[in-house]
């Protein structure tokens, strides 16, 4: 059956995109509130870039699985161990996942407390 992995994928890019849309939703708006047209570069959004970046990555590897399971591109050899469709998966993978923790970890320790 195909109907589970295209589920699976559909899932996942549903849950990216919305995650994505939360983490740039408040300096979207910051940035829209200022008087000044240039955003401040605080730590706050460093965090949020690591996140962003984080996300991106996260992408790439919904979209090399949506690749391999369409069977587009064939020279990248998607589902090889020693092919670049495999080696452009696992780096996206460690990448977005290590970028996604140090930006939370980021974040919270930089945000400014209001008590």
């Amino acid at each position: 059956m195909t109907t589970a992995p295209s589920v699976a994928i559909a899932t996942v890019a549903a849950l990216l995109v919305y995650s994505f849309a939360r983490a740039i939703r408040s300096p979207l708006r910051r940035w829209r509130r200022r008087a000044t047209l240039q955003p401040r570069l605080d730590s706050v959004m460093v965090g949020r870039g690591l996140l962003l970046f984080g996300f991106v990555c996260l992408a790439v590897v919904v979209l090399t699985h949506v690749a391999e399971w369409l069977r587009v591109f064939p020279g990248m050899g998607w589902g090889l161990r020693s092919s670049p469709g495999h080696y452009l998966n696992f780096v996206s993978a460690v990448l977005g996942c290590g970028l996604l923790i140090v930006g939370m970890i980021w974040i919270s320790f930089n945000t400014r407390r209001s008590s």
